[in-house]
């Protein structure tokens, strides 16, 4: 793990934790519209994905005339090879803790859920020491603290779905609208937010949005936790600023195992970028010339990289985690990887088509965000490297 960005005194992430009591307190002496104002102005965006600006999430459940209300951490982290969430809650689980606090203050919250992967033993026990310590200073009085160990997979990450876990229901997408916000968890408004945003939220309250927007660029404030992984020395986790480009990443971790071919931006729902893009600044807005954010992944493939293997170990994953709700993503991430897997050298033109034609019912018919998501990764591999992957 690269760990030597992490943990500076006054940086967004803090060790010490009575500057989370700080922040806590604050929050307690600030109205909830001064709360989500402060977040709004900060520009903090989700950091599970989908990078939804993060007060307007807060402000729309606040919005909602019902009691009670929930706050729930999603920190299952179903993406392969992604731990940033797991080493937030292993270094600073008192920054979740707090961030989780004080959505509970701007909320009128009573009721907090942390959903976290089961296997995750060590920041599961360092969070009930935390929320122990956390009682012991008199912050959870009135408060019910859950840690929920889920078994759930790569469909988990997805907001009803993880609410049907909660509920011990099958676990499975919700038909949207009505949103969490309105209708979340046993009925009532929700908000679920990932690990690193919540993360994010003592620095913001102690600070100040002008503070943090010090940080970052306009379009994307403060900082991100990534995973970088695949062909570097050093695979682990790094701290960044938004506004880095591709060759930091590979810098922090340590260079590349041979000459890189690709990159895989935003973990295996994301999408393929060559050396020529590696200046790209990372942030949000660089999904308009194809670079993204997503889960916080990077993966680097080096010149040896099969791409037909490589596509059918992503759409492999996507098959294998389909909830098998709907029929589009249940048969069609089948297809895909039957497709793959039968092809030895290079695609027909047929089999592009038909490729082609399951990403469109994938986009449009799919009940969440997982089906819609299996065509970004392939279909930017198969665009960047045509030539090598489809025959003329």
């Amino acid at each position: 793990m690269t760990k030597e960005l992490l943990g500076k005194n006054h940086d967004i992430f803090f060790k010490y934790i009575d500057l989370v009591f700080d922040a806590v307190r604050k929050a307690n002496n600030l109205s909830s519209q001064e709360i989500i104002n402060e977040i709004k102005s900060s520009g903090l965006r989700g950091r599970g994905g989908a990078g939804f600006p993060t007060g307007l999430k807060w402000e729309l459940v606040s919005k909602e005339g019902v009691e009670p209300k929930y706050v729930i951490c999603n920190a299952h982290e179903g993406e392969p090879e992604t731990y940033k969430d797991k080493y937030i809650l292993e270094n600073f689980p008192h920054l979740v803790i707090g961030g989780m606090l004080i959505a509970a203050t701007a909320l009128n919250s009573k009721d907090l859920f942390i959903t976290i992967k089961e296997t995750y033993k060590k920041a599961v026990h360092l969070l009930k020491n935390e929320v122990s310590y956390f009682k012991k200073h008199g912050f959870l009085k009135d408060i019910n603290f859950n840690i929920f160990p889920a078994q759930l997979g790569y469909i988990g990450g997805e907001e009803s779905a993880l609410l049907n876990e909660l509920e011990g229901k099958r676990v499975e997408s919700r038909i949207k609208p009505p949103f969490v916000s309105t209708i979340g968890l046993f009925g009532k408004p929700s908000l679920i937010n990932n690990v690193e945003s919540l993360a994010n939220i003592p620095f913001i309250i102690n600070y100040g949005a002008k503070k943090y927007r010090e940080f970052g660029t306009e379009d994307s404030s403060g900082k991100k936790i990534i995973t970088v992984v695949g062909d570097v020395q050093k695979p682990g986790v790094i701290e960044i600023e938004f506004g880095k480009i591709l060759n930091d990443f590979l810098n922090l971790a340590g260079g590349s195992k041979g000459k890189i071919k690709f990159a895989l931006t935003g973990g295996y729902a994301g999408t393929v970028v060559t050396p020529k893009q590696f200046n790209i600044p990372f942030e949000f807005s660089s999904s308009q010339t194809g670079l993204s954010v997503g889960a916080g992944t990077i993966f680097f493939y080096n010149e040896k990289t099969n791409l037909l293997e490589t596509m059918k170990q992503w759409l492999e994953f996507f098959k294998d985690q389909s909830c098998g709700q709907c029929t589009p993503c249940r048969e069609g991430t089948f297809r895909l990887y039957e497709i793959i897997s039968n092809t030895k050298n290079k695609l027909s033109k047929k089999e592009l088509t038909k490729i082609e034609e399951i990403f469109f019912t994938l986009d449009n018919s799919s009940l969440c965000a997982l089906g819609s998501s299996v065509s970004l990764a392939t279909r930017s591999l198969i665009t960047v490297f045509k030539k090598e992957l489809v025959n003329a």
